[in-house]
């Protein structure tokens, strides 16, 4: 094995965002053991490494019901482990590894029993993912991994996306992959081998990473990298590797046209220098054209561009070029404005000439950014009681009740006993409300009543942004070194719209509807193409039974994972909504979308990366262009 600089191999303490805390409780197996055995138990092990195995680094998990290992893990010398979990239904569970030799701490997931790695490559999947999702470092979601919009289940669904992500930019910097590690797999994460690089290609890239770290004059360690990455660089080149790659002509999307206001930031980036005019936090007039223009300071581009990575343009980037200077506007595929990153062209790397990163022109951020968003809601609400965790014991409200929420011009929230304050020096806010990566808009304020006790308060809006239909209280408290506990509580907006109640009792009634996939949709959903699925209703929409889908193999009568069952989903108002379109009528969840069109056919749909992408459908015409044969 290869000596490298991993010693620093230890994600930022910030990155973005706030911390969503919540659930968890750590813990562990021991080093190659099994670490012991239950009835309902299941083991999960795999290989711990940066190029060189990481050899006595403990593993912790938490997993979906707030447990982990039933035992210490720990890994040997080849920086292999296995770890028992009591229960085999509490999977998806969060892993980390820290401390060992070398000394680090990574993550990764564990979304079944059997084979999971830990290494860079499923800790950059996971923070590009992560970062995405909620805005927050993997520290911060590790605390509390099965709350907020990067919970468990949903990165659990979405780890073949993480993983593509994290293959593009690879390929784009030069990175020669495993054969095995093909589009659409989770290869990294559950590919098992060997920290050999004489033998082991997964090994060869990790080490081939670490050495471009090494090498890069602007990145100092495995810190630098992800900061870096997660600032809107690229990797650093592959040693060896040639430039090349190319672009095709690019197209503005008609929803980003008009005029914005934004700001200089530096950031991680390198700052204009020479290279560009602007300084920090200077005001920039930006202007995009219907006629595809980029208009900055009074000065217009045209002809813009996306850059080829791999095989394909890159959607979500559009680009203008001035002289040396690269702007790279995101995120056009989807029609949202990010912000605009600044590069370097003079300044290259990789095989396709990234410019380096110089910094973003975005949008300035107020001053008090919560008395601002949440502000704009003042007033009292009563939102009903429908929902709490077992370890929920701080309201004297039952299940039903109505609680008093009341929400000030400057921000503050009260519910209850509980109070979150933008003047409280522990008060943090994200603002979730304009991603167009959320299922639902959210705003989410977290305080710390004590060092080892986190309050979060997340406030789910209806699609308008106007008003509040659902609020939960999450209390976290440090019970341990690396071990949490967590508990909660939802209150949403009721009765439920009667809309919704009509859309339900509708599909309920055609229970259980066939579907075929009429796309690939194994990278997400689970069903692959030409299969069909049987789509169950069940409840009545009261708070003692929800409205809810079961998604099972067709002709499966008892719902269950031993019977194949593909997913199951509750409609609730803090992660799903309503929405009557002009072909029909939406029952939206975080996972998948069920779409009644007006000619009665049935959709399922899936939100990913701020695009509703097709799964499955009752329509022979689009089940025809899949070329399945029972139905051509």
């Amino acid at each position: 094995m290869i000596n490298h600089p991993w010693s620093y191999l230890k994600l930022p303490g910030t990155l973005l965002g706030a911390a969503l805390l919540s659930a968890c409780l750590g813990g562990g197996g021991g080093g190659g053991s099994d670490g012991g055995s239950a009835a309902a138990g299941t083991t999960v092990s795999g290989t711990a490494a940066t190029g060189s195995p990481i050899a006595s680094g403990t593993v912790t998990a938490v997993c979906a019901d707030g447990s982990g290992f039933t035992d210490t893990v720990t890994t040997d010398t080849d920086g292999s482990w296995s770890g028992e979990i009591s229960n085999a239904q509490a999977l998806p569970c969060a892993l980390r590894i820290n401390g060992g030799t070398p000394s680090v701490t990574l993550y990764s997931l564990a979304t079944a029993s059997g084979n999971v790695n830990i290494t860079p490559l499923t800790d950059l999947a996971l923070a590009l993912q992560v970062n995405d999702l909620s805005g927050q470092n993997l520290t911060d979601w590790f605390s509390a991994p099965d709350d907020g919009s990067a919970d468990l289940a949903t990165l659990g669904a979405q780890l073949s996306a993480a993983a593509d992500a994290l293959r593009t930019l690879l390929e784009a910097a030069g990175y020669t992959l495993p054969a095995s590690w093909s589009a659409g797999s989770t290869a990294p994460f559950s590919t098992a081998f060997t920290p050999d690089p004489n033998s082991d290609p997964y090994d060869q890239l990790l080490e081939t990473l670490a050495q471009a770290i090494s090498d890069s004059p602007t990145l100092t360690d495995y810190n630098a990298l992800v900061s870096s990455l997660l600032g809107g660089a690229s990797l650093p080149a592959a040693p060896g590797s040639q430039n090349g790659g190319g672009s095709v002509p690019a197209t503005l999307n008609s929803a980003l046209v008009g005029s914005l206001d934004l700001v200089f930031k530096q950031g991680s980036g390198a700052g204009c220098g020479s290279v560009c005019a602007f300084s920090e936090d200077q005001a920039v007039s930006v202007v995009l054209g219907a006629d595809n223009s980029l208009t900055i300071n009074g000065k217009t581009l045209t002809n813009p561009i996306h850059r080829i990575l791999g095989d394909s343009p890159h959607l979500p980037e559009i680009i203008w070029q001035d002289g040396n200077i690269d702007y790279a506007l995101s995120d056009n595929e989807v029609g949202h404005f990010n912000e605009v990153n600044v590069g370097d062209l003079s300044n290259t790397s990789g095989p396709f000439n990234i410019p380096a990163f110089l910094g973003q022109l975005r949008v300035e951020q107020p001053v008090n950014p919560a008395a601002t968003a949440v502000g704009a809601l003042a007033g009292t609400y009563t939102p009903t009681f429908v929902n709490r965790s077992a370890r929920f014991e701080d309201t004297a409200l039952t299940l039903g009740d109505q609680a008093q929420v009341l929400v000030q011009n400057n921000g503050v929230v009260s519910i209850e006993d509980f109070i979150f304050d933008p003047s409280d020096p522990t008060f943090n806010f994200w603002n979730g409300s304009t991603s167009p990566y959320q299922n639902t808009p959210v705003y989410q304020l977290t305080v710390k009543p004590s060092e080892d006790v986190t309050h979060t308060l997340t406030i789910t809006l209806d699609q308008q942004r106007s008003s509040p239909v659902a609020w939960r209280i999450a209390i976290t408290t440090r019970i341990g070194s690396g071990a949490y506990s967590n508990s909660y509580m939802d209150l949403e907006e009721r009765p439920l719209a009667p809309q919704i109640t009509t859309l339900f009792q509708t599909l309920q009634a055609r229970s259980p509807i066939t579907l075929t996939g009429f796309v690939d949709s194994t990278l997400q959903s689970g069903f692959t193409l030409c299969e069909e699925v049987d789509l169950l209703i069940e409840g009545d929409g009261s708070i003692a039974d929800p409205w809810r889908y079961d998604l099972n193999p067709k002709g499966i009568t008892t719902p269950g994972i031993s019977n194949g069952q593909k997913g199951t989903e509750t409609f609730s108002l803090r992660n799903a909504y309503y929405a009557a379109e002009s072909n029909g009528e939406r029952a939206a969840m975080e996972r998948l979308q069920i779409l009644l069109r007006d000619d009665g056919e049935v959709e399922l749909q899936q939100f990913n990366g701020g695009i509703i992408r097709d799964q499955a459908s009752t329509d022979p015409t689009q089940i025809a262009t899949a070329n399945c044969e029972a139905f051509q």
